[in-house]
């Protein structure tokens, strides 16, 4: 990605062929999330867990025949949702083995990722619930609420899920390694 190109230089080496080739060394700061590696891989551990019942949850919630889904205001929320869960989905796929050492585009394309993402996550999920609960409260005379509650439901556990994701994602900190001798 270009935002992240000058933190790389290009060096010609030889492979073993004794062909040239051109390869992009890392040149840039490194950086490190400040947990130990044991808090970081119980964190990325939830991580993949919160996203996979997330998954589960927002599929789920389209198997529900619920009359607000045939709403706008409901169903384009609820729709949007897997943009974000795509993307969150990614940056967590691309959280870093270790805790330290990382490259600029290491964090930015995982954590930071991850924070973004799921704030926007967070947001539209608000909105379709918000959709949801004025449906009902508003529009849903006559109708079975049978369907209707299962729904608002499965929002709010992928909200509470969302949630959790994104405030310790927040709390993550990430401060630059310090330079050694010989490095790079």
């Amino acid at each position: 990605m270009k935002r992240y190109a000058d933190d790389y230089v290009n060096e010609n080496t030889v492979d073993g062929k004794g062909r040239e080739r051109k390869t992009a060394v890392y040149r840039g700061t490194y950086f490190r999330f400040l947990l130990d590696e044991q808090a970081y891989q119980k964190t990325k551990l939830w991580y993949i867990l919160l996203t996979a019942g997330l998954v589960v949850i927002l599929v789920g919630m389209g198997f529900i025949a619920n009359k607000g889904m045939y709403k706008i205001y409901v169903a384009l929320p609820y729709t949007l949702c897997y943009f974000p869960l795509l993307y969150l989905v990614m940056g967590i796929i691309r959280l870093p083995a270790q805790a330290s050492h990382l490259r600029r585009d290491q964090v930015g394309l995982s954590l930071d990722r991850v924070k973004t993402t799921s704030l926007v996550l967070l947001i539209f999920l608000a909105v379709g619930l918000v959709g949801e609960v004025a449906y009902v409260i508003f529009f849903a005379q006559g109708v079975v609420l049978e369907k209707e509650l299962p729904f608002i439901a499965l929002q709010l556990l992928a909200l509470g899920g969302t949630l959790a994701i994104w405030l310790s994602a927040r709390h993550i900190q990430v401060d630059t390694e310090p330079e050694t001798s010989g490095s790079n």
